[in-house]
């Protein structure tokens, strides 16, 4: 699993590497309908997948979706969920693969949580200038499989925007990455008797897990012929859209993010093959069931139980 990152201007397929495998052997899946879905939380609903097609390189197969303003699938700023869908006959197999950030700020979302003067200090060897671009490109894998686990940045992001439709009949949007630091634009965008219309709203509250809620007054005060319930504001079928600019994530990395980090990136530099064990005179290693960059099921827990978001009753977004 990766995370993609994408400016709002840009038009470009994002591609992610599909493996398919029949009785424990390889196939080629691309002779399958595949979908692909973006989703800011939970799981995709019967509207949010899209027709996707395949792209093979050698012997990898990558499931492909052209997204942007410029005649593909328009999504707005925000992180979202990537998922497949390949409808193989009876069967229909769908899998969550990784993270697709839209974002002004490409460049600082893609930052590893760890530098390789830190992997060297934490393996207690220095690392040859030949390998240093492979220590390089380990710990940001590792960052990015931690980001796709997690479904967060974790990274601070100023000045995200993200569009989204209020919860039920309540004023109320669940921001969908966390923690957040401060939310410095709320507009509410509806469709009203006489058309479309927008206001700034500026009487919210917002926690630190991303609940905002805002009081209807404030609305209704500015547009008192609109001064409706949610559950009515719905004109000619069309709900409101709040779009909401805020900060969100850690700054500094919190450190058991970065030791899993450094644990993944260590476990891959030392271990390359992903061997389980090795044996020679007088000696044998055994390494574990994480191999590579996989991570273990403790650390898989941890960014769980930690960092990926939960509903309002408690429990985790699936």
């Amino acid at each position: 699993m990766t995370t993609i990152t994408l400016s709002p201007i840009s038009t470009e397929y994002v591609r992610v590497p599909i493996s398919a495998t029949e009785a424990g052997t390889p196939v080629d899946p691309t002779s399958y309908p595949v979908d692909m879905a973006f989703v800011a939380t939970g799981e995709p609903a019967t509207g949010d997948w899209h027709s996707a097609s395949w792209e093979t390189a050698g012997t990898v197969f990558y499931a492909r979706i052209l997204v942007g303003p410029a005649g593909g699938l328009a999504l707005a700023r925000g992180t979202y969920t990537i998922w497949v869908r390949i409808t193989a006959g009876l069967e229909q197999p769908v899998q969550e693969v990784g993270l697709l950030v839209v974002t002004d700020n490409v460049a600082s979302v893609l930052d590893p949580f760890c530098t390789v003067d830190e992997l060297e200090r934490y393996m207690g060897r220095s690392i040859a200038i030949e390998k240093m671009a492979t220590a390089e490109l380990l710990l940001q894998m590792a960052s990015g499989r931690i980001r796709t686990e997690a479904r967060q940045t974790i990274s601070l992001v100023s000045d995200d925007v993200v569009q989204l439709h209020p919860q039920g009949a309540g004023h109320v949007v669940q921001l969908p990455q966390v923690p957040v630091v401060r939310v410095s634009n709320m507009q509410i965008f509806f469709l009203g008797i006489d058309g479309p219309a927008i206001t700034v709203v500026s009487n919210f509250q917002v926690t630190t897990w991303g609940r905002l809620a805002w009081l209807f007054g404030d609305f209704a005060s500015r547009f008192p012929v609109f001064n409706l319930e949610p559950a009515d504001s719905d004109i000619g079928g069309v709900p409101p859209l709040v779009q909401v600019t805020y900060t969100h994530g850690y700054d500094p990395i919190p450190d058991d993010v970065k030791g899993i980090c450094l644990a993944a990136s260590s476990r891959a530099f030392l271990n390359p093959e992903g061997l389980s064990e090795e044996q020679m005179v007088n000696y044998r290693a055994i390494y574990g069931d994480a191999r590579g960059l996989a991570l273990t099921k403790d650390e898989i827990a941890t960014l769980r139980d930690r960092y990926r978001l939960r509903t309002f009753a408690g429990a985790y977004a699936a």
